[in-house]
């Protein structure tokens, strides 16, 4: 069996004229990331590994997250889930080690979405999934090597969005 949770990065700062990649967390952002990552743990689900694209406001996130959940969680970095496309976030979890049971991809939006969308229903079109700042949805699959990921396969087991949390 294996686990997978997607997650949008925090709500950004746009205030300061940075760089799409620079662009740091919003205050909001930095309240809500601990917060999620404090539901996320007493759902009892925590991932092994965390991969996030290097942009400030997803790195931020990931860092916040792994501080909220203590020792334990691996925290990598790939460039490929910034500004690639989902075939990015699909060819990141197959290439995981199958010693990692629970994987967090922490990243951006259209991308998270459409990954989102093919795990849970590989026709297109045929499921929306809508993750907005913060927001984490949690699947899982029984296949035991991340090689067999493949469209519509798993089963959405929770999605969490901040506003519900609040």
């Amino acid at each position: 069996m294996k686990t997978i949770m997607l997650m949008r990065h925090g709500k950004s700062d746009r205030e300061n004229n940075e760089t799409d990649f620079d662009r740091p967390l919003s205050k909001r952002g930095l309240k809500d990331v601990p917060r999620m990552a404090q539901i996320v743990a007493k759902c009892g689900i925590v991932p092994e590994l965390i991969i996030s694209s290097p942009a400030a406001r997803a790195k931020k996130t990931a860092e916040l997250f792994v501080g909220e959940l203590g020792a334990g969680t691996e925290l990598r970095f790939e460039k490929s889930l910034y500004g690639e496309s989902s075939d990015a976030y699909l060819k990141c979890i197959k290439n995981t080690d199958n010693e990692v049971n629970c994987l967090m991809l922490t990243g951006h939006n259209p991308d998270i979405e459409r990954t989102a969308e093919f795990l849970a229903c590989k026709e297109n079109g045929g499921l929306s999934i809508k993750m907005p700042t913060a927001g984490i949805i949690c699947l899982q699959a029984e296949i035991t090597t991340w090689d067999k990921t493949e469209g519509g396969i798993f089963t959405i087991l929770w999605h969490i969005i901040p506003k519900i949390v609040d």
